[in-house]
């Protein structure tokens, strides 16, 4: 999975998945965070489903 910020959004993107249907960061019991904030703070696990998600990507 690869990751960049554009205009205040997370941009996600993966080689490996052709047809995304979600998201998920931080899907498990315990987690290294690698997703901060601009004060450094980790983000909190999330998946797609639980909010609206604006894409580049159409996800069905």
């Amino acid at each position: 999975m690869d990751d960049t910020k554009e205009n205040n959004k997370l941009i996600v993107s993966s080689n490996k998945v052709t047809n995304p249907k979600q998201v998920r960061y931080g899907w498990k019991n315990w987690i290294v965070g690698t997703l901060f904030n601009k004060e450094g703070l980790p983000a909190s696990s999330f998946d797609s489903t639980s909010f609206f998600l604006n894409t580049k990507t159409n996800i069905n």
